[in-house]
């Protein structure tokens, strides 16, 4: 069976975090400050506020959308959050599945209205697996 993750991701030159927070009412799963150094040795060049819903198994990429009901009344407070940060939002859903068992990529309008609704990008980081017989 397939698995999925979405990150929901605030990037910005520099952010309040603790204001982020206490805006939504909503903790990150990570945050990465601009500066930061990378296990590579490079340094982040932006700061970023990182929601992820954790990785779920999945046959369609839909049934994980509802982790992300929590922000839908929220719209208003996030729209502010970035504009308060010069910031912008984004979603990358990552998906891991087999050749044989790939979960269908089916995204609900009500999903792509929330994400146009806070301007975020919506991108995709798909992993097809080899299984070895």
């Amino acid at each position: 069976m397939a698995k999925a993750n979405i990150y929901l991701t605030l990037s910005g030159d520099s952010l309040d975090f603790g204001n982020i927070e206490k805006t939504l009412k909503e903790s990150p799963t990570k945050t990465r400050q601009k500066g930061e150094a990378l296990k590579n040795g490079q340094v982040f060049r932006f700061s970023e506020w990182i929601f992820d819903s954790g990785i779920v198994k999945i046959r369609d990429i839909s049934e994980i959308i509802p982790v992300f009901q929590r922000f839908e009344d929220k719209t208003d407070l996030m729209i502010e959050v970035a504009e308060r940060n010069h910031a912008r939002w984004s979603v990358l859903i990552c998906v891991r599945g087999y050749e044989n068992d790939y979960p269908t990529l089916y995204l609900p309008s009500s999903f792509i209205s929330f994400a146009g609704k806070i301007g975020a990008d919506i991108g995709f980081d798909n992993y097809i697996l080899c299984a070895y017989t």
